[in-house]
Parts: C-alpha cells; sequence; structure tokens
C-alpha cells in the first residue's frame, strides 16, 4: 500500500512538474501552446510567465560574475543549465539563462525585482523578443492560469512548501554544502491518508523510525545554501508555481532538487 500512495504522490507531482514545464518549453519552441487560455497570443504567455516568476528567482544581492550551472536528469537523459549575470547597464542587470537549446537574456531591475526586458534565442535560432505588459493585463493573465493550475490538481496532495527544521548536508559535483531546505505542506486529505497509513504501520510492530522512513523518505525537497547565489532556473520556478511564495524570502542558491525533479547544482561562483 506504502508503494502505492507514493507511486500515486510521485506520479502527480512529476504530473504537475513537467506539464509546467513542458509548457514553457512549448512556447519557445513550437510557438504553439495548448495548455493555457488559447484566447492569449503566445507572446502574452511567454511574458506573463517570465514576467511572474522573475521576482522569486533572483536575489536582491546579485552581481556581475556570479554564476551556477546544474545537471539535470529526465528519465536516463542529462541536461545542462547555466545561468550567469554577465553585465550591468544603467543599474540594472544583465542575466543570461542557457539550456535545452535556449539562450535568454533578461534584463532586471534589482531594487525593484522587476523585468525591464528579455530577449534571446530559441533551440531553432529564432530570435525572442519580451517586453513587460501592464500589471492590469498581467493579473487577468495570472488569474487564467491559475485557474487552469487548480484544475490539473497541483493542490490535490501539497498545499505550500514551507522550510524543515534542521540542516541537512547534501553532495554534489560542485561540493559539499550544509543544506536548509523546503518541504510541502500536506493536504488535508493526503494527510489523512498518511495518518491512516501510520496507523497500520504501527499495528504491524514497525518501530517510529522505521515507519518515518517508509513515509518521509522519498519526500520531495528543495535544498538550499547561502554560498551559492540566488539564479533559479526558469523550469523550477515554473514547476513550482502553484506554491511560488515559498521562493520569496529565500536568499541562498539553489543546491539540490530531489524526487520532484533531478536537479543538481555543479559549479557555481559567488
Amino acid at each position: 500500500m506504502l508503494q502505492k500512495i507514493f507511486k500515486q504522490e510521485n506520479h502527480l507531482l512529476v504530473y504537475c512538474f513537467y506539464l509546467t514545464v513542458f509548457a514553457f518549453v512549448l512556447f519557445f519552441i513550437c510557438g504553439n501552446n495548448n495548455a493555457y487560455p488559447q484566447d492569449l497570443s503566445d507572446t502574452d504567455q511567454q511574458t506573463a510567465i517570465i514576467q511572474y516568476t522573475l521576482k522569486y528567482r533572483f536575489g536582491k544581492d546579485l552581481k556581475v560574475g556570479d554564476w551556477v550551472k546544474y545537471s539535470v536528469m529526465s528519465g536516463e537523459e542529462e541536461s545542462v543549465i547555466e545561468l550567469k549575470v554577465t553585465s550591468i547597464e544603467k543599474g540594472n542587470l544583465w542575466i543570461e539563462e542557457k539550456g535545452h537549446g535556449i539562450d535568454i537574456h533578461y534584463l532586471i531591475n534589482p531594487q525593484q525585482m522587476k523585468l525591464v526586458k528579455a530577449t534571446g534565442t530559441d533551440e531553432n535560432g529564432e530570435k525572442i523578443d519580451i517586453t513587460p505588459m501592464s500589471d492590469e493585463k498581467l493579473s487577468g493573465i495570472l488569474e487564467m492560469l491559475n485557474t487552469q493550475i487548480k484544475q490539473q490538481g497541483a493542490y490535490t496532495q501539497y498545499v505550500s512548501w514551507t522550510k524543515g527544521t534542521g540542516s541537512e548536508d547534501v553532495i554534489t559535483p560542485a561540493g559539499s554544502f550544509n543544506c536548509f531546505f523546503l518541504q510541502p505542506d500536506f493536504s488535508e486529505m493526503y494527510a489523512g491518508q498518511i495518518k491512516t497509513y501510520e496507523e497500520s504501520l504501527r499495528s504491524q510492530g514497525k518501530s517510529e523510525e522505521e515507519i518515518h522512513k517508509a513515509i518521509y523518505g522519498q519526500e520531495p525537497r528543495l535544498f538550499f545554501n547561502k554560498d551559492v547565489p540566488k539564479i533559479l532556473p526558469a523550469e523550477i520556478a515554473i514547476g513550482w508555481m502553484p506554491w511560488i511564495e515559498a521562493f520569496e524570502e529565500i536568499e541562498e542558491g539553489l543546491v539540490e532538487c530531489r524526487h520532484m525533479a533531478s536537479l543538481k547544482l555543479t559549479g557555481y561562483n559567488k
């Protein structure tokens, strides 16, 4: 039963994460996305998602020369994502993101955490030009996107993500880090299922340690460390859109993502 519960849980998480990421990639590769309201132009969809997630992705203390590199596993395929602060223009920062054949340059206002513009190329070499939309237009689009997210069942298992107690040592190709982590808060329905299973395990004579490992051993987590600059990949921010407010107060950089998307830090500079 335990495996069945967690297979169902992980299936939903992976589905939700890769659905949003796949939609993001389609924005730039195909220029034809059906995952979101069809009365919106592709450019409006691109702009809204980039503009909305920006303040959750980048630290306020970024400077020219900061960079991160991650390996991302999808099945047995490995890809690389690189993000770096490349230059400063009239007090604004240029940040480049490369991965999945896409090369995007964001010009951001670091004080207000707002997008000034974005430009780049998709995997076919086609040019990308994005100009921020008005707050009113953005709010309307986000309302439609949020409706889609709810309909896809993003809150069935997890309703939010919060900082866990204690810390954990994480080993990556970029080094070893003592990290704090974000972990999911269970929905009332799913918490009830877990409680029932805990009671079942206790009736079988399992120890509290065995119960905790069985239930929470595959719990997805995001690990962060202050030595790493906060430059989150777009696909992480987009994959966590239902719970993205959890990133707002974090100024540390991402070291590893486990059990929801396989992402690990391979290099950095701060």
